[in-house]
Order: structure tokens, then C-alpha cells, then sequence
């Protein structure tokens, strides 16, 4: 777990660790009935990669540990927002992308558990 830890998600994506045996790297973006139209889907793979990796280890299979996985989404996807729509003329579509986010944490916090749950493979 350190290891995935100490190297930030965009250098293991686009290095040979993702070729090697060890964290789960597959992500299906940001799914649900419809993708977001104002932000990428950077955040939403980090979360993936929370969700399938952390919950693997029986000391990350809590409540507490999902919610902090779940909070830095919402925490990246709003920094997504600020930086994507930096400019003064640009707020409204800030605003509109602040309000997919929260609804997008929402969703993986009211219906979420099954996918950070359903990992049966633990170490």
C-alpha cells in the first residue's frame, strides 16, 4: 500500500508500474446515467483506484476509510472546477461544474458501498 501511496496516480498511469503486478488499475472513468459534461474524469479514476485498491486491505474495509476516499473526490473534482474555469467571465460554468461534482459525491456516498464493498479479494 505505501508504494501506491508514494507516487502520485498520473506517474503510475503512465509508467511501467501499471504493467506489474499489484494495484488494481482498471477504472471505468465516471460512470453513472451520465457522464459529467464540465469536468474530466481524472478525479473519478483516482476514486476508482481508491475504491478497488484500499478496500482490498481488511484495515481499509470501514466506513471512516470510504468516506475520506469519497471526500478527496469531492475535494479533487472541485480543485478540477478552479483550475479549468479560472477566469472571471468563467464562473457561471464553475458554479455548474461545483454542482456536478456534488452530485456525483452523492452518488458514490448513497450508492457506492456495494463497489467499495464487493471486493472480496482482501490481504
Amino acid at each position: 500500500m505505501f508504494v501506491a501511496t508514494s507516487i502520485n496516480y498520473e506517474t503510475y498511469l503512465s509508467s511501467y508500474y501499471r504493467q506489474t503486478a499489484g494495484p488494481d488499475w482498471s477504472d471505468d472513468g465516471c460512470s453513472g446515467p451520465t457522464p459529467p459534461v464540465i469536468f474530466d474524469d481524472t478525479a473519478c479514476r483516482q476514486h476508482d483506484f481508491g475504491y478497488r485498491n484500499v478496500s482490498r486491505y481488511a484495515a481499509g474495509r470501514n466506513e471512516t476509510v470510504r468516506k475520506s476516499i469519497d471526500e478527496r473526490f469531492l475535494s479533487n473534482m472541485y480543485l478540477r472546477c478552479d483550475r479549468r474555469w479560472s477566469k472571471w467571465y468563467q464562473a457561471p460554468l464553475k458554479v455548474a461544474c461545483k454542482g456536478d461534482a456534488l452530485i456525483f459525491y452523492g452518488a458514490v456516498r448513497n450508492f457506492g458501498s456495494s463497489a467499495f464493498y464487493g471486493n472480496t479479494q482482501t490481504f
